[in-house]
């Protein structure tokens, strides 16, 4: 083995003359031998180079050093961080200069994330939609007028040297009946599924995890999907107070109350994916303690119906319409609707449907008209279709559904089928359905509680 292979690992230690070694006396005074470290001797201490540096060290105390030291760290971290966002940057293609802030490139960099989520997803539609072909022999040169086929191909450059060098084989004629004839099931290609690799941004969410604070907890759960590694990340339990938040800010849980749901699940991510599931109804005014009979959930919107129950569950009430008092079998229903969409929705009152029953409107009083009693766990009276509801916003509205010889809440929820309510949004609409629970099973409604 020569000299330099040592040199990176001994400092100097190959040096030291041999003969100087073995010629030196042997010292007991006060000077040091060339190798004292390997007589057992302890090496000598280590400096500080940050309490070196600080002017007249000997005259500081130690809550000075301290101060100092963690200022020296801090600038550290400082620098690791300015280049981690230089490196954001490069990747990003944007100029350095100080127009563009932190809040700005991070601001970008997720714009740039859902770009890439919906380029994804148009592929991968595009990749389904596509026929899927046999894939050709590969040859030594990539052929130029080969066009995508819808299958994700691998070329592989070899040589044929060494078989046109080889003799041709010989063949061997076998009778017939010695040959067996197994037809082997024609294989299907499979199709890859396209993944993300490790990325600046990557680096960045490690850094400064609050960049996740700009996604929902759908949008999260689709980023998880894209490939493992961030899988990982966002599962990791160093998240956990992003998706407390999350669970709070969605279904108003107080925050004392969140480690108590569903405590089979002790991750935060497993208890806010269980809950989007089991769609548990937003707490608020007039969703406290209510009895859920419908749900159902279209393009970001869901929908919840609630039964509002009478002390002796009988529909028949006194109706004052046209100058006169009758007597009708009506049922209230409180219709919750929460947006989970990035755009704002605007529910249509009169759009509002009960199948088979009839909705009653203003001509049977201002007191059945449809309307708005809550938003947002607040209270309010609001007649008209002026409530807008933007992400994660809930509201409640009342209407009363007339059922013609139904004289009980039991049989009427027998009956009914759907509740059906369109919400406008953006230039157009969405149509939400929410099917009625069956009477013949029991429905398990503390599970929305518990």
């Amino acid at each position: 083995m020569e000299r330099e292979e040592f040199t990176g690992h001994a400092d100097g230690l190959w040096d030291v003359d041999i003969a100087q070694l073995f010629g030196a006396p042997m010292s007991h005074g006060g000077n040091e031998p060339p190798m004292a470290w390997a007589h057992g001797k302890p090496p000598p201490p280590r400096r500080d180079p940050v309490y070196e540096e600080l002017p007249n060290s000997t005259g500081l105390s130690n809550q000075d050093i301290s101060y100092e030291r963690k200022k020296s760290r801090a600038k550290i971290t400082r620098v690791e961080v300015n280049a981690g966002f230089d490196d954001l940057l490069a990747a990003l293609r944007l100029p350095n200069s100080r127009k563009n802030s932190r809040a700005k490139i991070i601001q970008y960099a997720c714009e740039r994330i859902r770009a890439l989520e919906s380029e994804n997803e148009r592929l991968k539609q595009q990749l389904n939609a596509t026929p899927v072909h046999h894939t050709a022999v590969a040859t030594t040169s990539a052929p130029t007028s080969l066009q995508p086929n819808g299958t994700t191909m691998l070329w592989i450059p070899c040589s044929i040297t060494p078989l046109v060098s080889q003799p041709p084989p010989r063949l061997v004629q076998l009778p017939k009946a010695a040959i067996p004839f197994n037809k082997k099931p024609r294989k299907t290609s499979k199709t890859v599924m396209a993944t993300t690799s490790s990325s600046n941004l990557m680096a960045l969410v490690d850094t400064c995890p609050h960049v996740l604070r700009f996604f929902d907890g759908v949008m999260l759960t689709r980023i998880a999907q894209s490939c493992s590694e961030w899988k990982r990340l966002i599962v990791d339990g160093k998240l956990a107070y992003l998706w407390e938040a999350l669970i709070q800010q969605r279904w108003r849980i107080p925050k004392d109350e969140v480690l108590l749901l569903t405590r089979s699940f002790t991750a935060m991510y497993h208890k806010w994916k269980y809950l989007d599931q089991s769609m548990l109804l937003p707490r608020g005014a007039f969703t406290m303690d209510e009895s859920v009979v419908a749900m159902g959930r279209a393009k970001g919107v869901d929908l919840w119906g609630v039964l509002a129950r009478r002390s002796n569950s009988r529909t028949t009430r006194s109706v004052w319409r046209d100058g006169a008092l009758s007597v009708m079998q009506i049922v209230e229903l409180r219709l919750v609707v929460q947006n989970m969409s990035s755009q704002p929705v605007s529910p249509t009152l009169v759009s509002i449907g009960v199948h088979p029953f009839q909705v009653l409107d203003a001509s049977y009083g201002g007191h059945f008209q449809p309307r708005w009693i809550a938003v947002n766990g607040v209270k309010c009276s609001i007649a008209d279709d002026s409530v807008v509801l933007h992400h994660m916003d809930f509201g409640v509205v009342s209407v009363y559904v007339s059922c013609p010889h139904i004289e009980f809440e039991e049989v009427f929820l027998s009956s009914a089928r759907m509740i059906q309510m369109h919400c406008g949004r953006g230039t157009g609409s969405v149509s939400i359905e929410a099917q009625f629970f069956n009477p013949n099973r029991e429905v398990e409604l503390g599970k929305h509680h518990a």
